[in-house]
């Protein structure tokens, strides 16, 4: 069900990010700039990965941070979101690699935009502004029921 004016649909993003600090500020920032957004964290690809297979809702957003300070990053995860998911679920990468070839990388393995994190309170409430406007208002994603 996408949102018509007026009304407060659950939009479920999962954030895959190991730094306490940037969930934190998510949902923080969210409860006023993206209300209808419910935020789930995972830390690493593994947790991801289990956390997907025990759920029986899927997100209808990743957020995915390439530097994850564990054996694997997020680009090596991010095939495995894509395949997963079969397109019905935008990946975005979210990370503070601003360089061309991890961008490109990004692209090459599936991901449907790459973003860098803000670094500023403003930065942060502004980001989730547009995320909410783009991914929430704008676009049509696929219906809860055919993403599970």
């Amino acid at each position: 069900m996408q949102p018509t004016e007026g009304s407060i649909v659950s939009f479920m993003v999962l954030v895959v990010d190991d730094e306490p600090t940037v969930f934190e500020l998510l949902t923080r920032i969210a409860q006023k700039a993206f209300p209808e957004a419910t935020f789930i964290n995972t830390r690493s690809a593994p947790e991801t990965l289990i956390y997907l297979a025990k759920t029986t809702k899927l997100p209808q957003l990743v957020l995915l941070d390439i530097d994850l300070k564990t054996e694997s990053n997020g680009l090596a995860l991010l095939p495995e979101l894509v395949q997963r998911f079969q397109g019905k679920v935008p990946v975005i990468i979210f990370s503070t690699d601003g360089a061309k070839l991890t961008i490109e990388q990004a692209y090459h393995l599936g991901a449907v935009a790459y973003t860098v994190k803000p670094d500023d309170l403003a930065g942060w409430t502004d980001y989730l502004a547009v995320m909410r406007a783009y991914w929430y208002k704008t676009t049509r994603l696929p219906t809860e029921d055919s993403l599970n």
